[in-house]
């Protein structure tokens, strides 16, 4: 049995994504609801918590922003579990990490895909594909938080890290590294096809975040699958993503600057239909 772990802001499931997932699954399966309204858990107490209740053997994080487009998928997680060496499944990630703070969808070794649906300050719907389609399965690094599959009996020896971590960032980061430390792998599922509604954020929480996960596992850094990658390609990467932080550092000092306060102040009095976020 596959069980459904979601952290739910609104402490209930979307009845659209309830009938999806029965729809779609083609297994036995349970959802578990993390309630968490009055945002009483951090994304890695919630999943620990979710952890606790799961009656499957196979444990299957999901946003509740999502939406399935495959039929079966539930039968084609179980299928790529008869391996094995396969410790976690996803469908969007990286198949490089390197040894300095980096996001994974800043590293230029990006695989997978999901269908990415958003709103515009309009109003309009915009849907396109999010990432690296690929045509088989493939190794990776990490894999995005929105959805993936972990094998229970896993977390005898792993859990997701309170201790290290207090927020909603970098838990997807982190479960994998402790997965590939258990000398499991970590592949993206070519023919799950999700929908994801939102982008998600990348503020000053989340490079504090991002450089307590750098410091946790810099020991181990950097790590590849899939890829090779010689001496010169990752300094390369490394010059890349670096400047990918510094431009992010910037942007908040900016975000929390008077003049761009300020600035959203008179556009919304100028301009009341546009959504500000």
């Amino acid at each position: 049995m596959i069980s459904c772990i979601i952290c739910s802001r609104e402490g209930k499931l979307n009845p659209r994504l309830q009938s999806n997932i029965e729809r779609t699954i083609g297994c036995k399966y349970e959802i578990i609801i993390i309630d968490n309204s009055k945002k009483g858990y951090s994304i890695f107490s919630a999943y620990n918590e979710g952890i606790r209740r799961a009656k499957g053997d196979v444990l299957c994080f999901m946003h509740e922003d999502i939406l399935y487009h495959s039929k079966n998928w539930g039968k084609e997680v179980y299928k790529r579990f008869e391996d094995e060496s396969i410790g976690m499944i996803g469908v969007l990630g990286t198949q490089y990490m390197p040894d300095t703070p980096s996001a994974w969808w800043w590293t230029g070794c990006r695989v997978g895909s999901v269908l990415q649906s958003v709103n515009n300050i309009l109003g309009a719907n915009n849907t396109y594909i999010n990432g690296d389609p690929v045509n088989s399965d493939v190794d990776a690094v990490v894999v995005d938080g929105l959805w993936f599959c972990i094998r229970k009996e896993l977390f005898e020896r792993i859990q997701f890290d309170e201790i290290t971590f207090d927020s909603f960032h970098c838990y997807d980061h982190d479960i994998c590294m402790q997965v590939i430390s258990q000398g499991k792998r970590i592949i993206i599922a070519h023919n799950i096809k999700i929908e994801h509604a939102s982008l998600g954020n990348v503020g000053n929480d989340f490079l504090v975040q991002l450089h307590a996960f750098y410091n946790k596992w810099k020991h181990v850094l950097p790590v590849t699958r899939g890829v090779q990658i010689d001496t010169i390609g990752q300094d390369r990467m490394k010059n890349i993503i670096k400047m990918l932080y510094d431009k992010n550092v910037e942007l908040i000092y900016i975000r929390n600057s008077k003049r761009y306060q300020l600035a959203q102040f008179l556009s919304r009095l100028c301009h009341p239909f546009i959504q500000h976020k």
